[in-house]
């Protein structure tokens, strides 16, 4: 687990770089793919235990994301994530 933690937080370094000139998405102006991926990922971050607060720029980008019509038609409420993080926790014990 501490391995995944450390490899998660490289991942957030880099996509808070991505995000530092101020974009409002990845790709810059334009909504792409990598936002759905990256957006559908954060979620379960949580299962790690790590905060956003040193993620400024993805804490807005991630309000852009939460503030999208079809976003919220296709978000899955946090309460039910949380359902599924120990069952998470336990798939990956038994992968590592």
């Amino acid at each position: 687990m501490a391995q995944s933690k450390q490899q998660i937080l490289t991942v957030l370094r880099f996509f808070e770089g991505l995000l530092a000139d101020e974009r409002t998405f990845f790709a810059g102006e334009q909504f792409s793919l990598a936002e759905v991926v990256a957006g559908t990922a954060l979620p379960s971050v949580g299962m790690f235990e790590i905060s956003f607060d040193e993620y400024p720029q993805l804490q807005q980008w991630g309000a852009r994301l939460a503030g999208r019509s079809s976003w919220q038609q296709t978000e899955i409420p946090q309460a039910e994530i949380a359902t599924k993080i120990p069952i998470i926790r336990n798939l990956l014990a038994t992968r590592l």
